[in-house]
């Protein structure tokens, strides 16, 4: 299974260009590597690598959660730009798989997993032995790998914990298009809070009193207007005390792009029937899905490459990321493109007849009025 997935990524039009390995050792690791949550809560962990100067053309990484259940994953600026697999088993099992044209080197983000822990006590979460980075001649940076787990601890929650929640973004496991975050907690009298909006999952506010200024409004809720698009991390603290709220929120506000679409004739593996081959990309929540509309018909899920049904006129294709922004492509049948033409004929004809038909009628008119 993984041989032929990792054989796929070099069919979906990439240029795969290898480069013999050094001695130096990649890493694979979690950020954060450590952090306290509440039990029964989510948190985000991202996938990181380090190349460690290495060339990596394509990887296929998977790993498991203990005593704590993945909601989703997304792959939002992940090194990895086609994905042949991005996917969760079983609650508590991930994989990452696909590759780079021509490469890269460097740190970055490979992926994030969406957890939610189940139980007090302590979550591990880690990558298999199995998982592979590819370089050189097609070999697996296995024993230049070094791999690193995280380790949470999932802690009981109190009774004076702060609860927040969200009129605009009330999933947290969720990606949202809107750019304002509003957010509610309940106020306590004579206490106050410190708070700190960050793009860093393991940030935590000080002990200075926070009071919203600027476009931030305080009326027992707080709006956080105008931010940009990526994965924000809201904390929230009385201040003298240790106990941490967090909530995070997930924004994307841009349509994928497409990388490939072309039609293509019929082929022996398609019966000779036509076909559309199609890969969208999106740098922030991740593709979701792909949707066909045949003549204005109930959109269907549709995957590449798509075989064209014999009797359609007009098919338009979607591609929809996880916030549910879509880009799509419109491609015609010769018998639509004949009758648009049959449409321009007539139309032409029907036109110089009632030229024909107007002018005698004129000078009838134009005679009379003599």
């Amino acid at each position: 299974m993984r041989r032929t997935a990792l054989k796929y990524i070099a069919l979906i039009s990439l240029t795969i260009v290898f480069s013999v390995p050094t001695a130096n050792a990649a890493k694979l690791y979690f950020y954060p590597e450590t952090i306290d949550v509440i039990a029964g809560g989510s948190f985000v962990v991202e996938l990181r690598l380090d190349t460690e100067g290495e060339l990596v053309n394509a990887v296929d990484i998977s790993g498991n959660v203990s005593n704590g259940l993945i909601e989703s994953i997304t792959t939002a600026n992940s090194l990895i730009e086609i994905f042949i697999d991005a996917s969760v088993s079983n609650s508590n099992t991930f994989r990452f798989a696909g590759g780079t044209p021509n490469g890269f080197t460097g740190s970055g983000i490979v992926g994030r997993l969406n957890i939610t822990s189940v139980a007090p006590g302590q979550l591990t979460v880690q990558i298999d032995d199995v998982s592979k980075l590819l370089s050189g001649t097609g070999v697996a940076l296995n024993n230049e790998t070094k791999l690193r787990s995280a380790t949470i601890n999932a802690l009981q929650p109190n009774v004076n914990q702060i609860i927040i929640t969200s009129k605009s973004h009330p999933n947290q496991n969720k990606w949202y298009s809107a750019k304002d975050l509003q957010l509610h907690w309940d106020l306590e009298e004579d206490i106050e809070y410190s708070y700190l909006i960050s793009q860093d999952p393991a940030a935590v506010p000080d002990n200075t009193a926070d009071k919203p200024s600027g476009t931030l409004i305080w009326q027992g809720d707080i709006n956080i207007g105008g931010l940009e698009e990526g994965i924000y991390y809201f904390t929230l603290k009385r201040v003298g005390e240790e106990g941490i709220a967090r909530y995070r929120a997930m924004i994307d506000a841009t349509p994928p792009e497409w990388i490939a679409f072309e039609v293509s004739e019929g082929v022996p593996e398609t019966q000779y029937n036509k076909f559309i081959t199609f890969i969208a990309k999106d740098v922030q929540s991740g593709i979701n899905r792909y949707e066909a509309e045949i003549d204005g018909g109930d959109p269907i899920k549709i995957l590449a490459p798509y075989i064209l049904p014999d009797d359609y006129l007009k098919i338009t294709i979607s591609a929809i990321d996880n916030a549910g922004n879509k880009i799509s492509q419109t491609t015609t049948s010769s018998a639509q493109r004949n009758i648009i033409t049959l449409y321009i004929v007539v139309a032409v004809i029907v036109l110089g007849a009632l030229i024909t038909l107007v002018r005698p009628i004129g000078r009838r008119i134009l005679t009379k009025g003599e």
